[in-house]
């Protein structure tokens, strides 16, 4: 069975705008160690299993100015944080944080512009017997978004990275 769920509530902190995520899931089936497309890389070789898996995972954005009141126009800030157990999940952790903001021109409501920065690591199963990992991930970056929406829901922007990453063989524990 797997089961989730999540709840999100808007704030007010000094009367503006803001909002609180929380979320979990998990899963009591018991799964091949990273479950997905890897299976023809491991022609001749078993896969580990684990049984269950879960994440969480908690988001927040909170306007610093705004402008009409309860309009969700303005600038402000953002962050995320995930984790999960890294097995059968490629995604171990990740969190991002940054600035952003919508509708701050008048006339322009509906324009939205970001900027961040993100870390995140991917694990990768290891190979009953094995005490190493296949491979280690670690990426992060700056990202940019400039989104005008002039006319209702058409948009065209652009947002890019300025990304670093590590790639290294790390030891983990048999499963």
């Amino acid at each position: 069975m797997t089961f989730s769920g999540e709840g999100r509530v808007r704030t007010s902190l000094l009367g503006l705008t803001g909002h609180q995520l929380v979320g979990a899931a998990y899963s009591n089936k018991q799964f091949k160690s990273i479950d997905q497309c890897l299976d023809f890389i491991f022609q001749n070789h078993r896969l580990a299993t684990t049984d269950g898996s879960w994440a969480v995972y908690y988001n927040f954005d909170q306007l610093l100015y705004e402008t009409d009141k309860h309009s969700g126009r303005g600038v402000g800030l953002f962050g995320r944080f995930g984790a999960s157990d890294g097995d059968p999940n490629f995604l171990h952790y990740f969190f991002s944080a940054g600035v952003g903001g919508k509708g701050i021109i008048p006339d322009r409501a509906n324009d939205q512009f970001g900027l961040g920065y993100y870390y995140l690591n991917v694990a990768n199963p290891t190979l009953q017997g094995s005490t190493k990992s296949v491979c280690s991930y670690r990426t992060s970056g700056v990202r940019g978004l400039l989104r005008p929406r002039r006319y209702g829901d058409f948009h065209a922007g652009h947002s890019g990275d300025r990304a670093g990453s590590e790639a290294a063989a790390r030891p983990r524990g048999n499963r």
